[in-house]
């Protein structure tokens, strides 16, 4: 896996600050969003589940996978790792819900997207794809209006990033990755 340095490099290269979640939503979906956004830190599993998405514990899953979402029968399920940190699943099950908005044609083909490594960047077979979830995911759990108004960045260091990152709920590397985006500041 690559440091946080480089992936807050590859993250600042291919986003935008600014990513509209909803883009890709019916209004049914925005207002399921709606209910849970304004509270933090985000209820994840239950905004999936109430999208009709179950989320699945795998204990038997390989330690270097994150989790998948699935098409079988008309019915998408995200597939998590149930060994995996609970930071982790938080993050790979908003990733998930990022390629069932914005993926469902590749689902209809293939019915699997399936991820080794969060941050991953060489392998992929479509490295796009997984950007936008890693994006969308990011600014499910951690929204841009939330988090200019929790962090700041006159006391940036390592322990107000950390603190941010549990008050949202997320590994101290998104906080990081937030941090650039918003405010072109490295760790």
């Amino acid at each position: 896996m690559a440091n946080l340095g480089d992936t807050i490099d590859y993250f600042t290269e291919v986003f935008v600050v600014t990513f509209d979640i909803t883009e890709k939503m019916t209004e049914s979906e925005k207002g399921i969003l709606n209910k849970y956004k304004h509270s933090m830190p985000f209820k994840v599993v239950e905004f999936s589940r109430e999208l009709g998405v179950p989320v699945l514990l795998d204990k038997d899953m390989e330690d270097h996978k994150s989790g998948f979402i699935i098409l079988d029968d008309n019915k998408y399920y995200i597939v998590i790792n149930k060994n995996q940190h609970e930071l982790r699943n938080r993050f790979t099950i908003a990733h998930e819900l990022g390629h069932y908005f914005y993926d469902k044609e590749y689902l209809k083909k293939y019915n699997k997207i399936e991820n080794n490594i969060l941050f991953d960047k060489e392998g992929d077979k479509n490295p796009e794809m997984d950007r936008r979830a890693n994006q969308f995911a990011i600014e499910l759990l951690v929204p841009e209006y939330f988090f200019k108004e929790k962090y700041n960045i006159k006391k940036h260091s390592d322990e107000e990033i950390k603190k941010i990152a549990k008050y949202f709920n997320v590994s101290s590397q998104v906080i990081a990755i937030r941090v650039q985006e918003c405010f072109g500041v490295c760790s």
